[in-house]
């Protein structure tokens, strides 16, 4: 499996384990840990399969600004049209990207994916 698809599946179970923990404390902030979730791994699933299949480096650039400004619209459209709790949806959204940021370098490392430089 890609990478990039493993740092996506790993970002998803993080947001549902969150949000398990949640439901725990306050089923209401555990609701916006699973919006923040797919707010999150719809956008970067995206980038993923993109990023998988095409080739032109203008195309990649271009799905990643899709990506983008289709996680502001997203988190737009969750805070306006569910309201989630902020402490749930928040925090899990931080979560998220950090994720994401550690993930990335985590499982590179662990699959012995070269950088530019040792090539």
């Amino acid at each position: 499996m890609p990478l990039s698809y493993r740092v996506v599946l790993l970002q998803l179970a993080v947001g549902l384990v969150v949000a398990g923990a949640l439901w725990v404390w306050r089923s209401a902030e555990a609701v916006g840990a699973v919006l923040a979730t797919g707010v999150s791994v719809l956008p970067n699933g995206y980038f993923a399969w993109r990023a998988e299949h095409e080739r032109s480096p203008s195309r990649v650039l271009g799905a990643g600004a899709l990506k983008f400004f289709s996680t502001v619209g997203l988190m737009i459209l969750a805070l306006w049209w569910w309201r989630p709790e902020p402490v749930g949806f928040l925090g899990a959204l931080v979560v998220m990207q950090v994720t994401h940021a550690v993930a990335g370098s985590w499982l590179a490392a662990e699959s012995g994916v070269s950088r530019v430089e040792d090539e």
